[in-house]
């Protein structure tokens, strides 16, 4: 369809309401071979929506590992670890949002690191945590050290030991 359009004269930088552009909502929807399409027809993979998030971002929020790779190939590979939207999640906080293993431990080979912690402290241990992850948690815990600590424990760790599917928002005083 999208070539159809394109075809047709429609362009590949118009924006919904939300500014999001063809490539950004093919990447959120995991169609790789769109993706592919308009990257090669020169769509803009550093475009960004109206929540400051990239084609990238979008493709980790949904686990879209096969999409992520495409776009790490087309230029945005420095972008892996630094991109991030307007709460200051990245790539790595979306796939654990998404608690997509797959995605996750791809960033993670990539030299993504899991300590990053959006605007809020939420960080990718806490996410896992918080959504009852714990095969993922298990993935990478302990071999990766988090930033957050609740009552002198890793967020992941705190979560682990209580078995809950949510974490303490409060470090120790």
């Amino acid at each position: 369809m999208i070539k159809l359009l394109v075809g047709r004269g429609c362009t590949l930088i118009c924006t919904d309401k939300d500014k999001n552009t063809p490539i950004g909502l093919a990447a959120y929807n995991g169609h790789v071979a769109c993706v592919e399409w308009m990257i090669g027809m020169g769509a803009d993979v550093r475009s960004r929506n109206t929540g400051g998030d990239s084609p990238l971002l979008l493709a980790a929020m949904n686990g879209h590992l096969d999409v992520v790779k495409v776009l790490a190939g087309s230029g945005v590979r420095e972008d892996l670890a630094s991109d991030m939207d307007n709460s200051r999640a990245t790539a790595v906080l979306h796939a654990a949002s998404a608690g997509s293993t797959d995605a996750l431990q791809w960033l993670l080979d990539q030299g993504c690191s899991l300590r990053d912690a959006d605007s809020t402290g939420s960080s990718a241990v806490r996410r896992l945590a918080h959504r009852g992850s714990y095969d993922l948690l298990r993935l990478i815990h302990p071999s990766q050290p988090c930033v957050r600590r609740v009552n002198g424990r890793a967020a992941g760790g705190a979560a682990w030991a209580a078995r809950s599917h949510r974490v303490a928002d409060h470090s120790p005083s």
